[in-house]
């Protein structure tokens, strides 16, 4: 009887310490999850802000564009990087197909120090190219640019 009373005993507290022990899961696994949660709400916070921020950027390019302000490739290089941060749907916009298009037609000439580095008759060429090519895109940019500040 003794024994049994010794079982029963440790029995119990096993029990308890197992009791305790899936206590203490529960808490780290329950704090995890809300980490996990703030975590995700800030990385949708921060995406929100860089979205929103892209639309403010292509917007002032935009107006630029239409204000002839700017070069086309020029526009449509900036408008191509601040689409990249805009959420998935919009940055399928009819808008951004003329843009894309010129940014990819004129992808291969330098920028920048590449540009500098260029002999003269090198970059007037690509000038003249980058010019056609423009000239070629020109109309569907800017029903493009109207459009678009006109909806926005």
């Amino acid at each position: 009887m003794n024994s049994m009373l010794t079982l029963g005993l440790i029995g119990s507290v096993i029990i308890v310490i197992l009791a305790l022990y899936a206590a203490h899961l529960w808490r780290q696994a329950n704090t995890r999850q809300q980490q996990n949660q703030l975590e995700s709400e800030k990385i949708s916070t921060n995406e929100t802000q860089a979205a929103e921020v892209a639309l403010k950027n292509i917007n002032m390019v935009l107006k630029a564009v239409a204000q002839e302000q700017i070069s086309l490739t020029e526009a449509a290089i900036r408008i191509m990087a601040y689409r990249l941060t805009l959420p998935e749907e919009q940055q399928q916009l009819a808008i951004f197909i003329p843009f894309n298009e010129l940014a990819l037609a004129t992808a291969h000439i330098p920028i920048l120090d590449d540009w500098k580095a260029l002999e003269k008759s090198h970059r007037d060429k690509l000038d003249l190219e980058k010019t056609e090519l423009e000239n070629s895109f020109k109309q569907e940019i800017l029903e493009a640019t109207r459009q678009y500040l006109s909806k926005y």
